[in-house]
């Protein structure tokens, strides 16, 4: 019941922080790279390719170009949400000055993590719809989309980038430069994650790279939903390493976690900027 109370009341408290000083500025900037992404794409598909792409894109997207690239930006959201917002969630403590009663306090680091995370993913939810709603006014192949399978997929894909939001948070507790930081690792994911060019096509080295990416299994997931005929069951492989990957990526975060907590208590860092 505590756990539940400190969740509950860690997201309300980011809820009436982020919307009391909303401003349309930092909404608008969400939206930039996946908008230009989205355009370049559409531009790219309509008036250069006039609807026509290699038949080796076919193969490995199962869907048209400018559908490939509006999915994989619509859940690139949720990495902003998990690197940006979640893995920045004791930095903006330390930086508002509430840090150290913060860490004193008995409640589940965890718990508060959660409850701050999901602050993040609804924005990133508000983010998606959005995207995909611009995807319907641009005209994008959902006639063979599969319900089940593509929330499931999201649902699931959730679940190691959360962990990857507690590492990220760690590391941008200790180091100086903590936007460029995460900055970085948006684009390591939004490059090699298969976001706008499907992963099979990229050289083998990239491929390599992607492989740690939970972003790329996800998109699968998500991506094979529009193909007819699809069932949850047809990515058991790719459920499987992401849950792998989501209990790895959790342990090392918590422990992470409570190594850097430690750390600034001993040395008296946690409002040293």
């Amino acid at each position: 019941m505590h756990f539940i109370r400190v969740v509950l009341s860690a997201a309300k408290y980011n809820f009436i922080s982020f919307y009391r000083v909303f401003r349309i500025s930092s909404f608008a900037l969400r939206f930039f790279m996946p908008l230009l992404s989205i355009g370049t794409a559409w531009v790219l598909y309509n008036r250069i390719f006039h609807g026509q792409v290699h038949s080796e894109f076919g193969m490995f997207s199962n869907t048209d170009y400018l559908t490939f690239v509006i999915i994989g930006n619509a859940v690139f959201a949720y990495i902003y949400a998990c690197v940006f917002f979640t893995g920045r969630v004791l930095y903006f403590c330390r930086l508002e000055g509430v840090i150290d009663p913060l860490l004193l306090t008995p409640m589940s680091r965890l718990a508060f993590m959660i409850g701050s995370a999901l602050m993040g993913m609804l924005n990133a939810t508000f983010d998606f719809i959005l995207l995909i709603a611009l995807g319907v006014v641009l005209a994008i192949d959902l006639s063979s989309l599969n319900f089940s399978v593509f929330f499931s997929g999201i649902l699931i894909t959730l679940v190691p980038l959360f962990g990857l939001g507690l590492v990220v948070n760690g590391i941008t507790l200790s180091l100086r430069d903590r936007v460029n930081t995460a900055n970085f690792l948006q684009m390591i994911l939004y490059t090699f994650s298969g976001i706008v060019v499907p992963v099979e096509m990229m050289p083998e080295w990239a491929q390599m790279i992607s492989k740690i990416s939970p972003l790329t299994y996800g998109l699968r997931i998500i991506r094979g939903s529009l193909r007819p005929g699809i069932a949850l069951s047809n990515f058991s492989k790719e459920i499987l390493i992401l849950l792998i990957m989501g209990v790895m990526l959790f342990s090392v975060g918590a422990y992470f976690l409570g190594i850097i907590e430690s750390n600034l208590k001993k040395y008296a860092k946690l409002t040293v900027f």
